[in-house]
């Protein structure tokens, strides 16, 4: 037996896709949108606008990810992913009150010795920038000339343990440990990308190497408990617009009752005293018959043919009411759309 949403409903045909001509190939278009939707969505936090006041787009992107251009968009970009890190990272260490005594939660994995010989290659180049540049890897001089450097040092930096806040990671972090660091995995992953930053520049990297750097540092932008608060923070937001625009709607649809109530009990009452008039008319003219002594001529009331022309404009009335009611819906939707997109970006 039939499903009965499909008799009532019956499916049809998806409209055909357009298929998007650029040169970022298929097995990568995916992480490619995700990077130009993270630069753009958390613009303030990466600090885009001061650079891009109108933001990064499709077209600048493609551009900056397969052309080799040391001092363009792709340059940019890198250096705002980085310094966003270093941000959050100082911003993490300003938050917590170092204690060197306490218990260490971000243990290693023993089990699995490729993970712990990457904690201590990471261990030992966490002090590299400190040790023979006298400046912490937060504090080196950022350019197109030195970001290949950075960028190598802070990968293989990325998942030590010799830090003094772990346990405030751990909690603040949703659990978070040194092993699911996203730089720890892909040294494990893509070893010859980090061979290759020690011998090549970023820029002569091929697109799908410079598209997984773009993406492990924004997955590690993600893991700080800064960013997860303002997730949090525009959820909740969402939320209350989402409930300001229900009761807005549902007033609206209540206002919409009560004036439909209102029209109709006028229509009501117009007929009644029609009904009143006429049969006012009717007695009269009775009366007078008898006292004329003339037969009583039928009275011939127009019921019927108002009762058409009323029926003809309820007709047109209830179209013009359910186009009024469906520019509202669309009217709604539409400023739904529009504060969803600005608490987006916000």
């Amino acid at each position: 037996m039939k499903n009965l949403n499909m008799i009532c409903h019956p499916p049809q045909d998806l409209p055909k896709p357009i298929p998007i001509r650029c040169r970022i190939p298929d097995d990568l278009f995916s992480d490619f949108i995700m990077v130009l939707e993270f630069v753009n969505v958390f613009s303030e936090l990466v600090e885009l606008r001061d650079v891009y006041p109108q933001g990064i787009t499709f077209d600048m992107l493609e551009h900056a990810l397969v052309e080799k251009e040391v001092a363009g968009v792709f340059n940019d970009v890198l250096q705002l992913l980085l310094q966003g890190i270093f941000t959050l990272q100082e911003e993490e260490d300003d938050e917590v009150d170092a204690d060197p005594t306490a218990e260490e939660v971000m243990e290693t994995d023993t089990s699995d010795i490729t993970i712990q010989e990457a904690v201590r290659v990471a261990n030992r180049a966490s002090t590299w920038s400190q040790q023979y540049h006298g400046l912490p890897l937060q504090k080196v001089p950022l350019d197109a000339l030195t970001v290949t450097e950075v960028l190598r040092l802070h990968l293989l930096a990325s998942g030590a343990t010799s830090v003094a806040n772990g346990r405030w990671r751990h909690l603040n972090r949703g659990g978070f440990k040194n092993w699911d660091d996203p730089g720890l995995q892909f040294k494990l992953e893509e070893p010859i990308i980090i061979k290759t930053l020690s011998t090549q520049t970023i820029f002569d990297l091929s697109l799908a190497y410079k598209l997984k750097i773009l993406s492990v540092l924004v997955g590690q932008i993600l893991t700080y408990a800064s960013v997860r608060d303002i997730i949090d923070d525009n959820i909740e937001k969402l939320k209350e617009v989402k409930n300001k625009l229900r009761l807005h709607q549902l007033t609206q649809m209540r206002k919409e009752k009560e004036i439909n109530a209102a029209r109709l009990q006028e229509k009501r009452d117009r007929k009644q005293k029609e009904r009143e008039r006429l049969l006012k008319e009717a007695e009269k003219k009775a009366a007078a018959a008898a006292m004329t002594g003339e037969p009583d001529k039928p009275i011939e009331l127009e019921d019927e043919e108002e009762e058409e022309e009323e029926e003809e404009e309820d007709e047109s009335e209830k179209v013009a009411r359910e186009e009024k009611e469906e520019k509202n819906k669309e009217a709604r939707k539409q400023d739904f759309l529009k504060r969803e997109r600005e608490l987006m970006q916000q």
